[in-house]
């Protein structure tokens, strides 16, 4: 009898906890194992701040981690060597093929002697967080496949090496939490304070993506100091107005500014309504945050509501789909299901649904393959 865990989360990133897990138990081979990943955002970002001392426990990897770059650092201890991002059609922020990258630690962008955790793909997706890095100026790199396609598509070797499967519910219907949180003007205007200049194609010479990514890092750590110092001095500036702020002459911290009170309105509003408590509330990193993830032209994240008939088809499709999967790479070590519900991107109305329907499709395609194997449910984000 072959058991299999399927763990339910909410958080994306407390997948890594599981992985761990099944690593230190040896169901998972230490160095090497394959992940297939359905998803409507890659989570393949760079850790900020992820330097080689992370990598000496579990624990400290997981604290630098988060929903969108919890994947990587398992790329930098070894242990994950080929991913399959299986996007549904609306996602396209990396490009599809197959493609071998180096991931390693590289010298700061702006603070020299600061070190970063970079990727070898002069990408949009990795130039905008200042986290590419050609392979020669590298160190401690790793090897990744990486496959992007909107079906699943690996490597396969004649004995079956064991395997992981990751599912984000809101690969079926996705949001765009930001656009909940703030105006869309704002977001518009957000994303032209953010702007390093229009993206470059993956086709673009290398060069042209360094000079983007270093005006972008400038713009990062601009804004991220001056919003951040907003949150932190909050009741300050709110009792100042627009027109008062004279701290900086700088026009785009002006901006920031404006947008930053734009925002508190909001908040207080909400706040008023509801009850919560205002200082819970950062709306500097907020807005960070969205510019983070904005292009020149506005907000960048995919949004695809789904109806219930395409939610329906494309759960039939995931289970026609898996089973050419086992059949090719037999029952995974563990299956991890994130909600992604409570940051907003897996519709809450849909989300029960979502997951029940996605479980009873597992379940049949093991009775299916394996009779005798298990599959057990661990519903971990009620805990």
């Amino acid at each position: 009898m072959h058991n299999v865990e399927l763990r339910v989360v909410e958080e994306h990133s407390e997948c890594l906890y599981f992985i761990q897990r099944l690593l230190a138990r040896g169901k998972l081979p230490i160095e090497g194992f394959k992940m297939v990943h359905y998803d409507s955002h890659p989570d393949l970002c760079a850790p900020i701040g992820f330097t080689m001392e992370h990598l000496s426990n579990s624990e400290k990897m997981r604290e630098m981690t988060s929903i969108e770059s919890w994947i990587l650092p398992l790329v930098c201890a070894g242990h994950l060597k080929e991913i399959n991002w299986v996007r549904p059609p609306w996602a396209d922020q990396l490009a599809d093929g197959r493609r071998e990258l180096s991931v390693g630690f590289a010298e700061g962008i702006i603070e020299k002697g600061k070190t970063r955790l970079a990727v070898s793909w002069a990408t949009d997706y990795y130039t905008s967080d200042a986290t590419y890095c050609a392979e020669e100026k590298m160190t401690d790199a790793k090897k990744l496949t990486l496959t992007v396609s909107t079906e699943p598509s690996y490597s396969k070797k004649e004995d079956m090496e064991p395997w992981f499967l990751d599912v984000d519910l809101d690969y079926f219907s996705c949001d765009d939490p930001f656009t909940q949180d703030i105006q869309g003007d704002d977001l518009v205007r957000i994303g032209k304070l953010f702007s390093a200049g229009k993206q470059l194609s993956d086709e673009e010479p290398v060069e042209l993506h360094e000079e983007f990514q270093k005006r972008r890092a400038e713009k990062l750590r601009k804004f991220e100091s001056f919003l951040l110092g907003l949150d932190k001095a909050c009741e300050k500036y709110d009792q100042m107005e627009e027109e008062d702020f004279a701290e900086s002459d700088d026009p785009h911290l002006k901006e920031a500014f404006k947008i930053w009170k734009s925002q508190r309105k909001l908040t207080q509003s909400a706040v008023e309504l509801s009850g919560e408590n205002c200082s819970e509330v950062n709306d500097g990193w907020l807005i960070y945050n969205a510019g983070c993830t904005s292009q020149d032209d506005g907000p960048a994240l995919p949004v695809h509501i789904s109806t219930e008939l395409e939610i329906e088809q494309m759960i039939k499709q995931f289970g026609t789909k898996m089973r050419c999967v086992l059949a090719d790479l037999g029952l995974p070590a563990g299956i991890c299901l994130a909600r992604s519900t409570k940051d907003g991107y897996c519709p809450e109305a849909q989300v029960e649904s979502i997951q029940s329907s996605v479980i009873a499709v597992l379940k049949e395609i093991f009775k299916e393959f394996s009779p005798a194997s298990k599959l057990l449910i661990n519903e971990a984000y009620k805990s």
